[in-house]
């Protein structure tokens, strides 16, 4: 069944198109992955989808619904969550607190958004910082209190905006790990845009490469990888050379 589709986007900003005549589609279960170059369009995707910008042209489907006259709050309601590439912590709250937030928006009862609160924060594996205020966290840590917060609205979709970002090689693995753990736990179906190739390529089983605001290839992660188009664009022939993901 698919959950996602976006047909036909295209979005301008003055003379720059940012997106032209996108098509993609997402299956329940998958994990798709979106690399380019910066200026690709991958964030601007992202800000449709979720309703943060309205496209020129073409529509976004989710679960069957056309969401493109849609609030960012409305299509979250459907179970679309989202991990920004800029974290905007609470400063004065404290992780835990940060998480229960999240947690409200499919619940009322305030034991039973606890209880959500604390399994996200179980799941991502920081119960250690829950009584940490979120100014007191780097980089790295917020960006797990982010992905704890997303999970804590309960999705059904999870687009997750460059997390592995700043990650050493090592961290890079065990938040693959994770991510691959919570996806089986929680049955989510995942979009993932990253520059870091060893956390997408691990991570994803299709890959959608943008340049420019053109899609320029789809495939598996091993077609991708050797992509004449995708190489000279975006990877490189030293990657292709390595693909050290593999």
């Amino acid at each position: 069944m698919k959950v996602l589709e976006v047909r036909d986007i295209t979005k301008k900003f003055g003379a720059l198109v940012a997106l032209n005549s996108i098509n993609l589609n997402v299956d329940e279960g998958e994990t798709v992955g979106i690399i380019g170059p910066n200026g690709a369009g991958k964030t601007t995707l992202f800000n449709i989808i979720t309703g943060f910008l309205k496209p020129d042209k073409g529509t976004v489907w989710i679960f069957g619904r056309n969401v493109n006259s849609w609030r960012p709050h409305k299509i979250a309601s459907l179970g679309v969550s989202r991990c920004f590439q800029i974290v905007k912590p609470f400063p004065s709250l404290t992780v835990w607190e940060t998480v229960v937030v999240g947690s409200y928006l499919k619940s009322r009862d305030a034991s039973e958004a606890h209880e959500a609160a604390l399994e996200a924060l179980k799941l991502v594996g920081i119960t250690d910082l829950k009584d940490r205020l979120s100014r007191e966290l780097n980089i790295p840590q917020l960006k797990l209190v982010e992905l704890a917060r997303s999970i804590a609205t309960r999705p059904k979709i999870l687009l997750i905006d460059e997390i592995a970002a700043g990650l050493t090689p090592t961290e890079v693995d065990k938040m693959v790990k994770k991510l691959k753990e919570i996806k089986e736990r929680l049955g989510l179906t995942l979009l993932v845009v990253e520059h870091v190739m060893k956390f997408v390529m691990g991570l994803s089983e299709r890959i959608i490469v943008l340049h420019y605001g053109e899609k320029i290839a789809e495939g598996s992660p091993e077609s991708i990888s050797k992509d004449p188009r995708v190489i000279e664009a975006y990877l490189g022939t030293k990657w292709a050379e390595m693909r050290e993901w593999s």
